[in-house]
């Protein structure tokens, strides 16, 4: 009996070895099969985590560019993009626009990059012309150059000086945002506190220089940028940035090679494919898939890139002298008085000209003092009309006046108020040749001259020079209102500060004085939305 007990338990063992060989077999597929599982879970959600984060990152770019499109009204040829801090994730967006200026909309691109994710969000938005703002302060149709003698103040925010045909070169603090049809150039001890658009090329000669809005230039030549520059900045050509060991805070953008020198970018780099980045003298990156420590919100490889945008102006606005328009204008009906060339009495030209007792010593200008309506002098009889006499008139207005004269010297003239809101007053040289061949350019033929500016004081008023020809700074003056002419020179110094002014007839916009809109255009609805490839 023992003896067959330990025989059946001998052929068991085969079978309990059988079993359990069984169970494990089935343990580990179910283990490898828990492993796969967990795997391309893992695989899924870091997938699904990289798609969210980057729709996310899309969704906020498109945000900021349009929150930024609709306070400044500039969205045309945006070209913006940030770092996102998202955990181990390198996570940015891009967003770029472009305006169709027939149909009036403007259409959003926003790529969102998180990890292996990429979203790309277009987004179609209407728009309407605006007129919001006090437009231009200065507008000079020539090649303008400010140094330490022009000292520049708003009283609205930055100035807005515009130059429709001609370059700006900047040697002083100048608070500003300036648009340009050719360049515009740092030249040392220069700092621009607003935004500088260029036709043509920014260039910036100092490392001590700078530009602390946003720098665009449509030129696809080379830029050599020296300067710091504390907004985006964006050029259609290739960039030389200098030895200065400046970190660019925004996105730099470049139509060809960037040398960043000794300089590092904090924003995005973009650039066309065929394009490289180098520093240190060395070729660095030239690889579409590369990266740099040098770059820190990461390297947008673009099959190209396209200059951006060159600002558009206003023509000319070509005037010509006539009662009709200033009655009414703004509401306020003008008289008119006429200077005559002959005798010394009242409201001829040798009562404002002559300083000698007939004359009062040129008590013209003071008597200007007893108006108390709205008033056009026009002095064009008197030839070239001037305040140069030794007599250094102190004008007290009650009321607005403008002028209309051939050419003017306010050598020593000193204009204020008598009333609470100060007093407007204009001096205008017609255009030389206001239709025909020559509309809508400054046309300083026909009579038409400068103005000289030379220790006039015009803080107490409002005051607009228009002419075809050259407003002059000669000696220290102080001006609070508004430039409007063919050219400037400067000769000496002048404080200016803003204030909103203009003549009859001229159009609300960005590129005119006045009270005319300092952004041209103002975000409507969405058209449509949808994402793309």
């Amino acid at each position: 009996m023992l003896v067959r007990l330990r025989e059946r338990l001998r052929s068991d063992e085969g079978s309990t070895l059988i079993v359990v060989l069984v169970v494990m077999l089935v343990l580990t597929t179910g283990a490898l099969a828990l492993a796969a599982i967990v795997t391309n879970t893992t695989i899924t959600l870091v997938s699904s985590r990289s798609t969210v984060q980057s729709r996310a990152a899309a969704d906020a770019g498109l945000a900021t560019a349009v929150s930024t499109a609709r306070k400044t009204g500039n969205f045309c040829g945006m070209n913006v993009g940030d770092t996102i801090p998202a955990g181990s994730l390198n996570t940015t967006y891009t967003v770029t626009s472009t305006c169709d200026t027939t149909a009036k909309t403007v259409t959003f691109v926003a790529t969102g990059r998180a990890g292996s994710g990429i979203t790309k969000t277009q987004v179609v938005y209407n728009y309407t012309s605006g007129s919001t703002g006090h437009g231009a302060d200065m507008v000079f149709y020539g090649d303008t150059t400010f140094t330490k003698e022009v000292v520049t103040s708003s009283n609205n925010g930055l100035l807005s000086i515009v130059i429709p045909t001609g370059s700006f070169t900047c040697q002083v603090h100048v608070p500003a945002n300036i648009i340009a049809s050719g360049d515009i150039k740092t030249n040392g001890s220069c700092t621009i506190d607003g935004d500088v658009r260029a036709g043509g090329l920014v260039t910036m000669t100092n490392t001590t220089d700078v530009i602390k809005g946003n720098a665009t230039g449509s030129s696809t030549s080379t830029y050599s940028v020296q300067g710091q520059v504390l907004g985006n900045l964006a050029v259609g050509g290739p960039l030389n940035v200098g030895w200065n060991g400046f970190t660019y805070p925004g996105n730099v953008t470049a139509g060809g090679a960037i040398n960043l020198a000794s300089a590092s970018i904090r924003g995005v780099a973009t650039l066309p494919k065929a394009s490289q980045i180098s520093y240190d003298g060395y070729l660095t990156i030239k690889s579409p898939t590369a990266t740099s420590s040098r770059v820190i919100g990461g390297i947008n490889w673009l099959s190209s890139v396209s200059p951006p945008a060159a600002p558009t102006f206003d023509p000319w606005f070509d005037y010509a002298y006539q009662l009709s328009d200033w009655r009414p204008f703004n509401g306020t009906t003008f008289n008119e008085i006429k200077l005559v060339n002959s005798g010394n009495g009242s409201w001829t030209c040798n009562r404002f000209m002559q300083n000698n007792p007939n004359t009062g010593n040129a008590a013209g200008w003071t008597e200007l003092g007893t108006l108390t309506t709205p008033t056009v002098v026009d002095t064009r009889a008197c030839g070239a009309f001037s305040a140069n006499n030794g007599s250094n008139p102190n004008v007290a207005l009650r009321t607005d006046i403008a002028f209309v004269a051939n050419s003017y010297d306010l050598t020593n003239v000193k204009f204020t108020s008598k009333n609470a809101t100060p007093s407007r007053v204009w001096f205008i040289t017609n255009d030389g040749a206001p239709t025909g061949a020559g509309l809508h350019v400054p046309n300083c033929t026909n009579g038409a001259g400068n103005i000289t500016i030379n220790g006039t004081d015009m803080s107490g008023v409002v005051a607009m020079v228009y002419t075809p020809c050259t407003i002059a700074v000669q000696g220290h003056s102080l001006w609070t209102g508004a430039f409007y002419g063919g050219a400037f020179s400067y000769g000496g110094g002048m404080t200016f500060t803003s204030g909103a002014i203009a003549l009859p007839g001229m159009p609300g916009s960005a590129t005119m004085p006045g009270a005319g809109a300092s952004t041209t255009s103002a975000l409507g609805t969405v058209v449509s939305q949808r994402d793309i490839p």
